[in-house]
């Protein structure tokens, strides 16, 4: 069993796929720990739809949410809750009578009513990871999707049933977001109680479980909101008395007379309702305001106050177990498909049980997340990072994608698979194949690297591409330019078109993974699928380390070649020097030696070196780039094989032209980053160290 280790969702797929690798088929199931100890709730299956006997296909399907969800029947999962609750049906005799067991009818009853609320929560979990939809009032229906700004005010039923997160995800940009305070305070109230249950001696199973699911899961819905960069959220001002009595006993003798120490059932609706007015009276005529709910009473009171109700009906248990959800559904106000990956759905699990997990159906590999446990540190930059603790065991050891045709073809040879309508071609014109092998030897590319890594993310991602879409993303102008990345994606066989449709191919597949894991060996892999970046490739790994690399590609697309070898780690530049081979991948004890030898050479008595300094020596005397070093020397560190210290206060800004770029992932995207050896925050992130020591440790 591994130990846990916190992981972005973005960065999950490989794991998970690898616990459905083979048999496409693995059990959902959850777990708080409170209520149910080291045991977990099945909550269905997952299958994946299509080929899954390599780890490409696999990934692919858990990205693309290409998955069914398979949801056990009402009866069986209720059966099992109840017994993971160690909660009886008492049908039959009592021991007990008179008083007892009235009392203990009444106690059973409340557990009972709590589970059927329990189940209805968990059914709240597709909606609001958009499998499913609420369902509105067809008045409302016919208005959507807003056209003109409208502001939906939501309660906390909006919030928790999946309401609010069906309006910020189809209903934008168009429509802002207004959550009144009282619905946060209601939520925090909610996990104040369930803290309460897990700290008691005592603890009420069912009670602790409901108010985690409900609390958990609603703040999670909040915390997505405000960390979505297309969602325009505004709250209300906290009115501090009122809102203060609504929740506590007021002792004050001369407030006696108001009886505000007794709570009015329907206050924190009236709170709701004022911050709407509220909002009504300050914006222009004619400005839209609605009341998101399922609560009809709550609804009857926002027409009675004029207000108009944006009324749906919450999804049941009825609705949810015994029924089937795919990944991969179509948008309610258009003909496009959005996905929701697998990854989301464990995550979404995991935040409102505490931990979820998903396992093959024979028990042996697993992928298991979570999000709250005894042992289980949190920092505020878990939840604006969604970073949840994930282990996992069993899983099959792949070290990398085997590529798709191998690399060992002379350069100049282009390493592509004769399709059918190549060999006939072959057949019936030799002559014209051979001249067409040779015109796309020849082709070189000019073109923007970044764009082209989205575009190939984006197809990895989806699969299928219009080749308007694909034009979009590459923010093309002119028609030349966009046919240059039209071309190298074809050269690579990384995409196949069809009637102005893109479609990515298992090679396409396997550069967009290696992309999304910023590995450079999986990037040279699959790019020296395209003749003139293999024989670029080539020239870098057998150019001498040391010597300055003169290229012979044509001058004015060597911007163009030389980032994608600084991205996957097979050439650097060094300001006023030029551009030198990095080809060298020294096993983590060699790497040491390295190191410390090229620190030695620097030092010059005061036991620090310029971090900028020892990058560019290793660069050019070793033959190792810097990403690769800045690796090595976080791994050799972890392993207590080095130590290294720093030092600097300030961000050096003065040699700013000794930079180099370098791949890395964020939530638009990959992007290639421009990242500056010198000031000091390569080697250790958000940290300004300009110099560095390195010493072996004391045995």
């Amino acid at each position: 069993m591994s130990e846990y280790k916190l992981v972005r969702l973005v960065d999950s797929e490989h794991e998970i796929a690898r616990v459905l690798l083979g048999t496409g088929l693995a059990r959902v199931e959850t777990s708080e720990d409170k209520c149910f100890g080291s045991d977990f709730w099945s909550l269905g299956d997952i299958s994946i739809a299509g080929e899954t006997s390599d780890l490409r296909s696999t990934h692919a399907a858990v990205a693309r949410g290409a998955y069914k969800w398979r949801l056990p029947p009402l009866a069986a999962a209720r059966s099992e809750l109840m017994k993971l609750l160690h909660v009886e049906e008492q049908t039959g005799a009592r021991t007990t009578s008179g008083k007892d067991q009235t009392k203990q009818q009444k106690d059973h009853d409340k557990i009972i009513s709590r589970i059927a609320r329990i189940m209805d929560t968990v059914a709240t979990t597709a909606v609001r990871l958009g499998m499913t939809h609420p369902i509105f009032d067809p008045g409302s229906l016919e208005v959507m999707p807003f056209r003109r700004s409208c502001t939906v005010v939501a309660d906390t039923s909006g919030v928790l049933q999946g309401g609010l997160d069906f309006v910020a995800r189809f209903l934008g940009p168009s429509t802002r977001i207004k959550v009144p305070a009282i619905v946060h305070m209601e939520l925090v109230n909610q996990a104040d109680a369930f803290l309460k249950w897990r700290r008691a001696s005592k603890t009420n199973a069912s009670m602790l479980l409901l108010d985690h699911l409900i609390s958990q899961a609603g703040l999670r819905v909040l915390l997505r909101l405000e960390f979505r960069e297309d969602t325009e959220i505004e709250r209300t001002l906290l009115v501090g008395d009122p809102l203060r009595n609504a929740f506590r006993d007021d002792k004050e003798p001369e407030c006696s007379d108001l009886n505000l120490s007794v709570p009015l059932r329907s206050y924190c609706d009236r709170l709701i309702i004022e911050a709407a007015r509220q909002h009504q009276a300050y914006s222009s005529p004619g400005h839209q305001i609605q009341l998101l709910t399922c609560d009809q009473g709550f609804a009857r009171m926002a027409l009675a106050e004029g207000i108009a109700p944006l009324f749906f009906k919450a999804v049941s248990a009825n609705d949810f177990f015994g029924s089937q959800f795919a990944g991969c559904i179509f948008h309610p106000f258009s003909a496009y498909l959005y996905r929701i990956p697998l990854q989301s759905l464990l995550w979404e699990l995991a935040t409102a049980f505490g931990a979820a997990r998903l396992r093959s159906l024979d028990g042996n590999r697993w992928v298991e997340i979570a999000a709250f446990g005894e042992h289980l540190s949190w920092s505020p930059m878990h939840s604006r990072e969604d970073l949840l603790w994930m282990r996992s065991g069993g899983l099959p050891i792949i070290s990398n994608i085997v590529p798709t045709e191998p690399l060992t073809k002379p350069a100049g040879m282009p390493p592509t698979r004769p399709t059918k309508e190549r060999k006939a071609a072959s057949a019936a014109t030799p002559s014209a194949a051979k001249e067409s092998a040779i015109s796309l030897d020849a082709s070189f590319y000019r073109l923007n690297v970044e764009r082209l890594l989205r575009l190939v993310t984006e197809l990895g991602r989806e699969g299928k591409l219009a080749e308007s879409a694909a034009r979009r993303i590459v923010e093309s102008t002119t028609e030349e330019t966009f046919t240059q990345y039209k071309r190298l994606l074809l050269s690579g066989e990384f995409v196949r078109t069809e009637n102005d449709i893109w479609s990515i191919t298992d090679a396409g597949s396997a550069l967009a993974l290696a992309i999304h894991e910023c590995d450079p060996n999986g990037l040279t892999l699959s790019l020296s699928r395209v003749p003139t970046i293999a024989s670029f490739l080539k020239e870098l790994n057998e150019w001498k380390v040391g010597a300055p690399f003169a290229s012979q590609i044509p001058e004015r697309v060597q911007p163009t070649y030389k980032t994608i070898g600084e991205i996957a780690c097979i050439g650097a530049s060094i300001a006023e020097e030029g551009y030198f081979a990095t080809p060298r991948r020294p096993k983590i004890a060699e790497f040491v030696d390295i190191a410390l030898e090229c620190f030695g050479a620097l030092d010059t008595g005061d036991g620090f070196v310029s971090a900028g300094t020892w990058l560019e020596e290793l660069v050019r005397k070793y033959g190792i780039h810097p990403e690769i070093a800045r690796r090595s020397l976080d791994e050799a560190s972890a392993s207590e094989l080095i130590v290294r210290s720093t030092e600097g206060s300030t961000i050096n800004t003065r040699h700013d032209k000794h930079a180099i770029r370098v791949l890395r992932k964020s939530s638009s995207g990959p992007r290639v980053e421009t990242v500056h050896l010198y000031r000091g925050d390569f080697l250790v992130p958000n940290k300004s160290s300009s110099s560095i020591r390195l010493r072996r440790p004391k045995s």
